[in-house]
């Protein structure tokens, strides 16, 4: 089977991602691509936006007070969003309470302990065709979060 040569270059995934977002339903995904750039860390942690029709943005949020405080920072908001969005692409805002989902960031996780000398080395040999040092780095300590999370969960 012949290969194309489509999928040998590696892309930037946060602006795939971004690209991606901002093709979905009617510019919805470009709001939340930019939501956090826009609200802040604060109120990005107790809100999220969940719906984009005809000009009209729905948020969820944590707690009423949050929505009250959100809804009275309406014309705030819709002038950040503005040039980000373009004209019209958002006229109005609603913040309702109920809460945002989980958040996308991860929660820590435990350390698991270290690894035994041959483990160590076997990884080792597994990322030393890695040219890049950084990229074998990060290889190298997902390989070892991975084994140290199999064992972890075998010894269960």
């Amino acid at each position: 089977m012949a290969r194309s040569g489509r999928h040998t270059r590696f892309i930037d995934g946060s602006r795939a991602l971004k690209s991606g977002l901002g093709q979905i339903g009617a510019g919805f995904g470009s709001v939340v691509a930019t939501f956090h750039e826009v609200v802040g860390p604060d109120l990005a942690r107790v809100a999220t936006p969940t719906s984009l029709k005809r000009g009209t943005l729905t948020i969820r949020c944590s707690s009423a007070s949050w929505a009250q405080t959100i809804n009275m920072m309406e014309l705030d908001l819709l002038e950040r969003l503005e040039p980000r969005l373009g004209s019209g692409k958002v006229t109005r805002i609603v913040a309702r309470a109920g809460g945002p989902p989980p958040p996308l960031e991860p929660t820590p996780i435990a350390p698991l302990g270290d690894l035994d000398a041959g483990t160590e080395q076997r990884l080792e040999r597994m990322v030393a065709g890695i040219a890049d040092p950084a990229l074998r780095e990060r290889v190298l300590a997902a390989a070892r979060a991975m084994e140290r999370r199999r064992r972890s969960t075998s010894d269960s």
